[in-house]
């Protein structure tokens, strides 16, 4: 962040209550990558800011730059991606490829191709007829444009996710949790 205050674009990737009425984070812009900032007073019951600050939405934020986390003033929802949170099996999907870009990133560095990548896979979420192998395509984009891997060392008779918790050495916790018995 050059200037002392800026907006930027992004999907919410996870948040964290800190405090009475506080919470923490993390967005990964179009602008600056994924960056995490803190939203004073935002789980308050007057704040128009919570809405805007669900994991899995698309928005416009404002944020002052601090010697610690940037401070997010404002946030304005672009899209709230409804249609892809309306039943269990779609909200797992969403939260695991959530989960997956919150790991495979990393901090203020810009992918725009892989911003526009994480934007069409929550349009086909929202869409009517969701298919994993999309989904799987535009992860495996991501990966590869990550330089994590291409696309002919990933084994595709695995989940994804697998693949995903090899690399980053870091087990997955959306897909369990979000699973039905």
């Amino acid at each position: 962040m050059s200037s002392r205050s800026n907006s930027v674009t992004g999907i919410i990737l996870k948040r964290s209550d800190v405090g009475e009425a506080d919470r923490v984070v993390t967005i990964f812009t179009r602008e600056e990558g994924k960056i995490t900032a803190i939203a004073k007073g935002c789980r308050k019951l007057s704040s128009s800011r919570a809405s805007s600050l669900e994991p899995g939405t698309f928005s416009k934020v404002y944020l002052i730059k601090t010697k610690s986390l940037p401070i997010l003033t404002q946030a304005q929802l672009i899209n709230d991606f409804s249609k892809a949170k309306q039943n269990l099996a779609s909200m797992r999907k969403v939260f695991e490829v959530l989960e997956m870009l919150d790991q495979l990133l990393i901090e203020e560095d810009a992918q725009e191709q892989v911003f526009a990548l994480t934007v069409a896979i929550f349009e086909h979420l929202s869409s009517e007829n969701v298919r994993s192998a999309v989904i799987r395509d535009y992860l495996s984009s991501i990966i590869e444009t990550l330089g994590f891997g291409e696309r002919s060392q990933i084994d595709f008779s695995k989940p994804l996710r697998d693949f995903v918790e090899e690399i980053t050495q870091h087990k997955l916790k959306a897909y369990a949790f979000l699973t039905q018995p």
